[in-house]
């Protein structure tokens, strides 16, 4: 992994995690299945450069939209998705689920929340640099604008990626406009909705025990064989990024895109 930030492109490692969970059922041993509105549109994307901005319930989130992206599209379009430090986990790679083989994109928040400003800035420009220059590449991203999970239902949309997709589109050597696709994920029964009055607390007061009640929602639900529900997902028509960001000023551009954001989550969300 590069600069504790971002993750590797293991190609046959991903294509074995997604035969894996294809021949086993990892899937259904989470949910009944995921049930997809717009997969016209997440097809359309084939071969395109692309950000996917979606809603946030629940850490299956990654697996179900990873599922869905190595079952429509070509290998070489898997997004990076923009994730929290604390995935990047030994326990998780021991299970079989290293994210930092499959290109995920590490933002340290605890870091960004503890450190002096001055640090704070240094890492914010280093995560900055680094978003600018994979998406001059032609990198895909998936970003859960929200941060982290939605406990409740109104969204809370963060800008710091929006902020880099602009910069990187307005910078004249690099160009870029890529197509903007909008996800809205929801559950009939959210794996670690039981856990969340606890999750809220101990995350603001021990850590140690918010990792292990994570860990023990998914570790249980398993052995839950009835009642799971299903995943769904619906998908926007994928948008230039030069169709929604249409002012001149790089900071309107950024509300522009935040809002258009916000309302087609919003739509696309049951």
């Amino acid at each position: 992994m590069q600069n504790g930030i971002l993750g590797d492109f293991d190609y046959p490692y991903i294509a074995s995690r997604f035969e894996r969970a294809r021949k086993h059922k990892w899937i259904e041993r989470y949910v009944s299945g995921i049930s997809v509105s717009g997969i016209e549109n997440l097809r359309a994307l084939k071969g395109r450069h692309f950000v996917c901005f979606s809603s946030h319930r629940s850490h299956f989130d990654y697996i179900g939209l990873a599922y869905l992206f190595l079952q429509q599209l070509e290998i070489g379009d898997f997004p990076r998705f923009i994730a929290g430090k604390n995935l990047d986990s030994r326990i998780l790679a021991l299970l079989g689920l290293d994210f930092s083989r499959v290109g995920a994109f590490f933002v340290d928040r605890e870091r960004i929340a503890s450190s002096p400003r001055e640090k704070k800035r240094k890492y914010l420009d280093k995560v900055d640099r680094l978003t600018i220059d994979a998406l001059h590449q032609g990198q895909n991203f998936v970003d859960f604008f929200e941060g982290g999970r939605n406990y409740g239902n109104s969204f809370r949309a963060k800008t710091g990626f929006m902020r880099s997709l602009v910069d990187a589109a307005n910078n004249m050597f690099i160009q870029i406009n890529p197509h903007v696709i909008c996800c809205g994920v929801d559950y009939d029964r959210v794996i670690e909705a039981e856990f969340f009055p606890f999750l809220n607390f101990a995350k603001r007061n021990f850590r140690a025990l918010y990792y292990a009640a994570d860990a023990a929602a998914f570790l249980y639900r398993p052995f839950s064989r009835t009642g799971r529900g299903s995943m769904h997902v619906s998908f926007s028509e994928p948008r230039r990024l030069s169709e929604i960001a249409t002012s001149n000023l790089a900071g309107e551009q950024v509300l522009q895109l935040r809002d258009y954001v916000v309302q087609e989550v919003a739509g696309l969300s049951r």
